[in-house]
Order: C-alpha cells, then structure tokens, then sequence
C-alpha cells in the first residue's frame, strides 16, 4: 500500500516548529535512499536558510559529482568521508 508523502510546504512547516523550539539540527532519513528524494535538496537548502543543519542518514551510493551532491556539499561546509566499519 502506497504512502502519502508531505509535501514540500508541510515540510517546511516542520522545520519552522522545531527551530521555533529550539532545535539546531534536523535529520534526515527514512523509508529508502534519501538522496533518491525529488525534495532533498529544497528541504537541505530551506534548513540551511533557516541557520541550522542538516544530518542526512544515506549509504552514499550515488554520490558523486552530480548536480544534487554538488549541491549538498556546498551547503554543509564540510564533507565527511566512509565511516570504517
């Protein structure tokens, strides 16, 4: 059975409440690859707007030197590399 997703404005909304409460983070993961999400990157870029930052749970698997990692990476200010099992 399918789900229904938020859309991108409820996810904003979200994002206000919990930095209305005080919250300097938000993470981000899910049911599935989270970087596969068409909202990924106007969510990273609205929490990045709003001064907080993001955590995005993923295994990696498609980052590269796409638009969207491109994106991504210039907006955390920093990159972290595989973390070793």
């Amino acid at each position: 059975m399918p789900f229904d997703r938020l859309t991108l404005e409820e996810e904003k909304k979200i994002i206000d409440q919990a930095k209305e409460s005080g919250a300097r983070t938000v993470l981000i993961c899910g049911d599935g690859e989270p970087l596969l999400d068409p909202q990924l990157a106007p969510i990273v870029r609205y929490v990045h707007d709003k001064g907080m930052r993001t955590v995005i749970f993923t295994n990696g698997s498609i980052l590269g030197d796409d638009p969207l990692s491109g994106q991504i990476h210039k907006m955390s200010g920093y990159t972290t590399g595989p973390i070793p099992l």
